[in-house]
């Protein structure tokens, strides 16, 4: 009998461990991690970050972390022209959670922008913004230049 007593108490003390760790992952402590823009897609997540771009690379990519967010959500990359001040919208890549890579409520996300043919990147100042449509504001800031 008191091999089940303890048997017991030690199941119990494990689910509550469990309701405890899971519940500290709730969208008010969702975070945007390892947010890298590079020139490649071979990988989703970026290896590393790349500050400064040519203006024939085919590809601008952005991906990141997301943790602690929703399956339901959508995580939208933007990305912005600063032309003399003013950031100018060129393009948007949007992707669902759902449809994601996932790992323990970690998402990788990324989204690709590619070079029209017969076109270049104008020189300049250039942004790449994450927005997730969360209950709690979450969004982030890459910036690089076009040389």
């Amino acid at each position: 009998m008191k091999i089940v007593k303890r048997l017991s108490v030690k199941l119990s003390f494990i689910i509550c461990l469990g309701l405890l760790f899971g519940a500290c992952c709730s969208e008010d402590r969702a975070e945007i991690s390892e947010f890298r823009v590079c020139d490649s897609d071979s990988e989703i997540l970026c290896e590393s970050n790349k500050s400064v771009f040519s203006q024939n690379d085919p590809l601008i990519h952005a991906s990141a972390k997301l943790e602690c967010v929703d399956a339901e959500r959508t995580a939208t990359f933007t990305l912005f022209f600063n032309l003399d001040g003013t950031k100018i919208e060129v393009a948007q890549a949007s992707a669902n959670l759902s449809d994601a890579e996932e790992d323990s409520n970690v998402f990788n996300v990324a989204g690709n922008f590619g070079l029209p043919e017969n076109f270049i990147w104008d020189p300049g100042e250039w942004e790449v913004t994450l927005d997730v449509n969360s209950s709690e504001p979450l969004n982030a800031v890459k910036k690089f230049t076009v040389e």
